[in-house]
């Protein structure tokens, strides 16, 4: 049985990815005077280069020879793991700022309404979505139908079904909301991200956009080792978090220094 206690968890998790997005959307947008068009457009653009285009590659590598090479040492998937997304989601921030929101360069508050968007619509639809699943799942096993649903799913996928109904049967509350912390680590990366995109683009200062594809690739690739390394979970998100603020104090230096300079 998977206990009501992460359940309910699991119902304020799905709450927790839509508030802070939409919290956070509307408050650049009342304090600062951002535009929801430049919100959605960051949404598109992780949905169009993360969820598709990225992953279209990914499945191609996988087919490939080199595919087992790649997804089979931890250090080899750290690296390609990190520039794919680095370079995907860096460029479609680049090509979106550049072809599509230059009417909202002149407040520099959009570069955060961007990463909103491009963070917010991340955690509803990674986390968010997840959790959503995880209920269904553990409605179904608690009512104890999860067992014809193994049985109508072909032999090969059947290993794979019964290894979440064990990680839901053993899920803590305490991880749970764990995964809630680092989609808020995740969130302040999107923020600085399009930060130093937003500057690269509106202010000529080109090789910001390569900086935000390294930092973004050794974030990422960083993450896939200490994951592999087995840390604990609580280890694993203040690592996570460190790496976050200190990529948010390098778009704070570029915002004061290089964004926002000629406002004083």
């Amino acid at each position: 049985m998977v206990a009501t206690s992460s359940m309910i968890v699991m119902g304020c998790m799905i709450l927790f990815s839509i508030a802070v997005p939409v919290i956070l959307g509307i408050v650049l947008w009342k304090k600062y005077k951002t535009a929801f068009p430049v919100f959605f457009i960051g949404c598109a653009t992780f949905v169009l280069f993360a969820l598709i285009l990225e992953q279209i590659l990914h499945t191609i590598v996988m087919a490939s020879p080199a595919g087992d090479f790649l997804f089979g040492n931890t250090i080899a998937t750290a690296i390609y793991g990190g520039l794919a997304a680095g370079i995907f989601e860096e460029t479609g921030r680049f090509l979106a700022m550049k072809k599509f929101l230059k009417k909202y360069y002149p407040n520099p508050h959009n570069a955060l309404m961007f990463g909103a968007g491009h963070g917010g619509i991340e955690m509803i639809m990674v986390y968010g979505i997840t959790m959503v699943n995880n209920i269904a799942y553990s409605v179904m096993i608690n009512s104890g139908q999860m067992e014809s649903v193994i049985a109508a799913v072909p032999a090969a996928q059947q290993g794979q079904i019964r290894s979440v109904i064990d990680q839901l049967i053993a899920v803590q509350p305490g991880t749970l909301l764990a995964g809630g912390f680092e989609r808020i680590s995740a969130v302040l990366l999107h923020l600085a991200f399009s930060v130093l995109v937003w500057t690269a683009v509106t202010k000529g200062k080109t090789m910001l956009y390569p900086l935000a594809i390294l930092c973004h690739a050794l974030v990422d690739g960083l993450m896939v080792i200490i994951a592999g390394a087995g840390f604990s979970t609580a280890v694993l998100e203040i690592l996570i978090f460190v790496m976050a603020v200190a990529v948010a104090v390098l778009a704070f230096f570029v915002w004061k220094k290089i964004l926002t300079a000629e406002e004083g």
